[in-house]
Formats: C-alpha cells, structure tokens, sequence
C-alpha cells in the first residue's frame, strides 16, 4: 500500500477545510498462468471416462467376438452356396481341430471322391481357423429349435447346386465361456441364418 498524505482545500471564504485522509489502493499484481488443483482433477477424470469408453469398444467382449467370428462365417458359408449354384459342384464342409476345411467333389472319379478346395474367388480358404479364441462346431441331421445333438460327425455338410444335402448347424462359442454362443442355421434350401444361442449343447 502506498503512503498515505492528507490533503485540505480551501473553501470560498478563505477557511481550510479539515483536511481529509486520502489514499490510494495498491493494485494487485496481474494472475499468473497455469492451473488449479481442481481443475487438474476434473480434466483427469475427463480423460480416465475418455479413455475408458475407446478402450472398451477397441477390445471387444467375449459376446463380441462370437458374433464377429460368426458374421464372417456366414458370409464365407453364403460365397460357398452361390460357387457351388452357380458351378454346378458339390462343395463339403467339415470342421475338425477347431478348423473350417472345404471339399470339392472329383468329377473325374468315379467314386465320391473329396479333393480339398483351396481357393475360392481367389480368396485362400483352406484349413481356415476359428478366429478371436473361438470354437466351432459341426451338426448334422433335421434342425429343430429343441434338438441340438450330433447326429452324425463322420459326414460332411455338403453344398448341392440346389441346396444342401442335409441341413446342418454350425455352432461357435467362445473358448473362454460357453454361454456365448451363436449358430448359423443351414436349411434343405440352403437358406442360411445366423441366430444367438446360451443352451448346453449334448454331443
């Protein structure tokens, strides 16, 4: 604070008035740059909600991966349909060692005869793996919304130009928990759907 000083005035008779205390106020000096703790806080628990929220859709859930193992063997069931329809060849599925193996069928044999498919529309699908730590597989017989055993585990799953000669299920879980399941349904038609599922299956 700066000294203080009296002052005093004249009035217009000549008398001085009493003299008045008169001071000026510091000024405080200007804020400086930076932040609060507060403010600090709130902005880190900004970023821990942030962050949080990207990592759990980054790395999905074990129910994620099901269903995005599963979408993309729909797909890759529904490219086999439209070969073999449109080849007019019959194209097998089997699913061993948590593997998806493809057959086509020999046409220079005489006998039914498998031969391993290794490309299809230049896409590589021999032997292919069950991917983000699932598990496959394979039922064959009638499908009933009840019935969920292995009706036969020696044949395959065959793709007829018309359809399917058996209808079948195709069953992915995760590996880590069973009660994350989705299973790709195959008709008589062919007609593929992909459906979620938690029943214990019976083998």
């Amino acid at each position: 604070m700066k000294p203080q000083h009296w002052c005093g005035s004249t009035s217009n008779n000549g008398l001085k008035r009493p003299p008045v205390l008169a001071f000026q106020p510091q000024r405080r000096p200007g804020r400086q740059a930076g932040f609060t703790l507060i403010e600090v806080l709130v902005v880190t628990i900004i970023l821990g909600i942030a962050l949080s929220l990207a990592v759990a859709n980054l790395i999905p859930d074990e129910r994620e991966k099901v269903r995005i193992e599963a979408e993309r063997v729909l797909v890759l069931l529904e490219q086999v349909r439209d070969e073999s329809a449109m080849s007019g060849k019959a194209i097998a599925l089997d699913v061993r060692e948590n593997k998806m193996q493809f057959f086509e069928r020999d046409q220079k044999s005489v006998d039914t005869k498998w031969l391993p498919l290794e490309t299809l529309n230049g896409t590589v699908i021999s032997a292919r793996p069950f991917a983000n730590g699932t598990t496959g597989d394979l039922y064959l017989g009638a499908l009933s919304p009840n019935s969920a055993r292995r009706v036969d585990t020696s044949a395959l799953a065959t793709f007829q130009p018309a359809g399917v000669a058996a209808p079948f299920e195709l069953k992915i879980q995760s590996a880590a928990s069973a009660q994350h399941v989705q299973t790709i349904r195959v008709d008589a038609l062919g007609n593929l759907a992909l459906s979620a599922a938690s029943k214990n299956i019976t083998p």
